[in-house]
């Protein structure tokens, strides 16, 4: 009954295959399928049809869903347990620091144990440098890691100074944005960058999962701790990107509490903030390179290594990555492809061009319904948001050099934004 005989003989038959072109192959393999349903059985089956020590299990996802602990350390099998965190390399600051600095500790500990590693296996990369420093450290860390004090010296070995603005900075970071415990909504899906209606990847409902008036203290510190170097600029603007972004999910309750008065004149006043929103985020965007949607395009076009058609192809694939990631699918009827925005990105230029418009196609259709008393139409806006999207792609252009000063732009946006995030 234990025995699952299908999985045992795939297993066998892939470590055959391996084996017949390097005898001494060790096979390292992903259990992404294995967290979504699969029985002991066919687990226990598929593990132990190799031979010990010839197979590496990646725990892909144990920072917030374990394997090990489902199957008494993958049935005596070696495995690397690791952490995710990013689907889709979304810009959100976030990530589950408890879970990072004690649950390897206790895998590494535990009786009949079968880890051999940490590792990191996230979809997209050049986000949350903190939390991926932690996981590395991990490896080499022996007792349970202290966030507050670990947050600190973080702070030091980032900007290359000892300061206590910047210390206390990172200490309230690693107690309310890297203390995520909220599984099951996409923590880096911001409201201002989902699509405004319909799509399964939506995140306009997401709350923010920490103290906001502790982050707003912590966003200050970072600014009275002013740097002259591009690690204090890049957090800095990541930093007041967050803060905003976490907002206009406000800016979209607005937005919906009107529709369901039916007050036009609101809706149209909530929509512009959500329009004026994303300009100002764009402003503090575009103060470093990092967040310019044209070192994305300006990298993938460099690919073409001088052949200015395959270069241009390698633009529009890196746009269509960011945005649509692929054509519209009909066997889905009138709705956008199903991972629509999945990778998006809070980038310059990608908001003012691509999510700006979203919105503002949205708002469209939606004071059409208000005005003449009808049901939102999706199929409509769909159609209109395609209409829009494919002469767009075809001739989007976007700079990949940053402009503005990071520090004004930030404490100008602080002024502004801090008092309505923390009243």
């Amino acid at each position: 009954g234990f025995i699952d005989p299908d999985a045992r003989s795939h297993s066998a038959a892939a470590f055959a295959s391996i084996t017949r072109t390097d005898p001494s192959a060790t096979w390292v393999y992903q259990t992404w399928s294995w967290l979504y349903g699969a029985k002991q059985s066919y687990m226990y089956s598929w593990a132990t049809a190799v031979p010990t020590g010839r197979l590496i299990l990646l725990d892909l996802m144990a920072e917030e869903s374990p394997l090990w602990e489902r199957t008494d350390s993958f049935y005596g099998t070696p495995y690397i347990w690791c952490m995710l965190h990013s689907f889709g390399g979304n810009n959100g600051m976030w990530g589950d620091s408890v879970s990072v600095s004690t649950n390897p500790i206790s895998a590494g500990r535990a009786a009949n144990g079968t880890m051999v590693g940490t590792g990191l296996t996230p979809e997209g990369i050049n986000q949350n440098a903190a939390i991926y420093e932690l996981m590395n450290e991990m490896a080499y860390q022996g007792e349970v890691v202290n966030l507050t004090v670990w947050g600190m010296r973080y702070a030091d070995r980032r900007y290359k100074v000892q300061s206590s603005a910047l210390r206390n900075a990172w200490a309230v970071f690693m107690n309310t944005l890297y203390d995520y415990k909220n599984y099951g909504q996409m923590a880096s899906k911001d409201a201002y960058v989902a699509m405004p209606h319909g799509t399964v990847w939506e995140q306009l409902d997401q709350k923010p999962w920490y103290d906001l008036g502790k982050f707003v203290d912590g966003w200050k510190m970072l600014l009275s701790g002013k740097q002259d170097c591009f690690t204090y600029r890049h957090d800095l603007v990541d930093v007041t990107r967050q803060a905003l972004a976490k907002y206009s999910t406000n800016v979209w309750e607005k937005m919906n509490a009107s529709v369901t008065a039916g007050d036009v004149d609101g809706f149209k006043q909530n929509a512009q903030e959500m329009q004026d929103l994303i300009a100002d985020v764009e402003t503090i965007l575009y103060t470093v390179p990092t967040f310019l949607m044209g070192t994305w395009t300006t990298a993938a076009a460099s690919w073409g290594h001088g052949n200015a058609s395959l270069a241009a192809l390698m633009e529009q694939n890196a746009i269509w990555q960011v945005t649509f990631w692929s054509y519209m699918d009909e066997s889905y009827g009138p709705v956008l492809p199903g991972l629509a925005d999945y990778a998006t990105k809070q980038w310059a230029g990608l908001m003012s061009q691509y999510h700006a418009k979203k919105w503002s196609i949205y708002t469209t259709h939606q004071l059409t319904a208000l005005t003449s008393n009808t049901s939102f139409n999706t199929t409509a806006f769909y159609e209109s948001l395609d209409s829009w999207f494919t002469p767009w792609i075809a001739q989007a252009a976007f700079t990949d050099i940053p402009h503005g000063d990071t520090y004004e732009v930030a404490a100008q946006l602080f002024d502004k934004y801090a008092p309505l995030i923390n009243p």
